[in-house]
């Protein structure tokens, strides 16, 4: 019986005569026998005298079988049909809020007394600063009073006589301002137990810092005097004129030194002190944005009247903002300084000048506020990282409105602003 292998696991198997295929008895591999062509079998040996003829009849076997394997190959899956396109109306995904967690009555009840005691110290701090300005005005009063009823009384005396009155006019304008704002600001420091260098950075700024602060605040004061002439324009459209106080102008050197000391160079010293370094400085505190719009504002009613009340709040705001990025009053007190030295030159310039050409100075000055504006806010721009930021950050528990309204409930700081407001409308005549 003839032996074949099966190529596909190797097991040898006999296959009876005749078999065709079979299958492997290990793989289960179907094993198939290839038949010999008969023109490749050999005939049998005949015998021949010599030798005898075989016994047996020997049958030649055919050529080395070869077996096949076929394995069982996977049937391959049809693909499956793509499944139909279902159309669904989108529904609303619930959302899940979390529950509040409870709140501590004790934790709440501690926050609630500390925005009360917050509340009061806002309203005490802003009493005590709005009354500062009170008691200036009423000092002020005081002493204008005594000057003018001594006037009056000894008119023939030298000190009122001198370089047609401006020796002793100047002269009481330095001792007015320094009593009634720098020697009030001092007390009201005492008051609510700060010292003055705590509140106050006296230290001169850099070059930079003060050049662009100085600059800005200049071209600021344009926008002031623009303002200023609108509203003095709305004012005589509706029949009234406001009439400021005038003083004759000096004619001596010495007349003319006092002038620009008691209308320059003293009032930017005192009135920056009470209000960017007094009100500014206890109000910071509470932020610096508050802080700066409501020393603006007390600056422009300390004016009181309707020309340089939108001037001074105006010029106010950027002399706070100045001060806080510059770290320092000087910018302020040189501003200050700056334009009430260029008022009094063009009075005394434009004094023996026609209409005409005083409009001339006044456009070139103008002009000039402009141009040093412009210059001090490009320094501004690209050199903002060397100032600090004026923001209003505040470590409590009370919202913006909250710290404004408390300083504005001041009862000292209404009255102050209804009796600065009335003596506005005091300057106002009918045309």
């Amino acid at each position: 019986m003839p032996k074949v292998r099966c190529s596909n696991c190797g097991m040898e198997r006999e296959l009876a005569e005749g078999t065709v295929y079979a299958y492997c008895h290990c793989c289960g591999g179907k094993i198939q026998v290839e038949q010999t062509a008969p023109e490749q079998q050999t005939a049998a040996p005949t015998a021949t005298p010599e030798q005898p003829a075989p016994s047996q009849e020997t049958v030649t076997a055919p050529a080395a079988p070869q077996a096949t394997a076929y394995a069982a190959a996977p049937t391959p899956k049809p693909a499956p049909a793509p499944a139909p396109v279902q159309y669904q109306v989108p529904m609303a995904v619930p959302t899940f809020v979390p529950r509040p967690a409870p709140v501590d009555p004790m934790q709440q009840y501690a926050q609630e007394q500390s925005k009360r005691a917050e509340k009061k110290q806002i309203f005490r701090r802003s009493t005590v600063l709005s009354s500062a300005f009170l008691i200036s005005q009423v000092v002020g009063t005081l002493l204008a009073v005594l000057y003018y009823t001594a006037q009056e009384l000894f008119p023939a005396a030298a000190l009122f006589q001198a370089d047609n009155g401006t020796i002793g006019e100047n002269l009481f304008y330095v001792f007015w301002s320094t009593v009634s704002m720098t020697a009030v600001a001092l007390v009201t420091f005492k008051l609510i137990k700060v010292k003055p260098y705590e509140v106050i950075d006296f230290s001169m700024p850099k070059a930079l810092p003060l050049t662009a602060g100085v600059l800005a605040c200049l071209g600021l004061a344009f926008i002031g005097n623009v303002t200023a002439n609108v509203i003095a324009g709305f004012f005589e459209a509706l029949g009234f004129s406001i009439e400021l106080p005038e003083s004759p102008l000096p004619q001596s050197a010495i007349g003319i030194l006092l002038y620009f000391l008691a209308s320059a160079a003293i009032p930017a010293i005192n009135e920056e002190l009470l209000c960017r370094g007094l009100l500014l400085g206890g109000l910071r505190k509470y932020g610096d944005g508050i802080a700066v719009v409501i020393s603006a504002a007390v600056f422009g009613l300390f004016h009181g009247n309707f020309v340089q009340i939108p001037f001074a709040f105006i010029l106010g705001l950027g002399l706070g903002y100045v001060t806080i990025a510059c770290r320092s009053i000087w910018p302020a007190v040189i501003v200050h300084f700056l334009n009430n030295a260029m008022s009094c030159a063009l009075s005394l310039w434009t004094e023996h000048l026609s209409e005409e050409q005083s409009i001339v100075i006044s456009l070139l000055y103008y002009g000039l506020l402009i141009m040093l504006g412009i210059i001090g806010i490009l320094l501004f721009v690209f050199n903002r990282k060397r100032f600090s930021k004026v923001t209003n950050e505040y470590s409590g528990l009370l919202t913006v409105n909250q710290r404004v309204g408390r300083v504005l409930a001041s009862p000292t700081l209404i009255v102050f602003t209804v009796m600065m407001i009335g003596g506005a409308f005091a300057t106002l005549t009918a045309i």
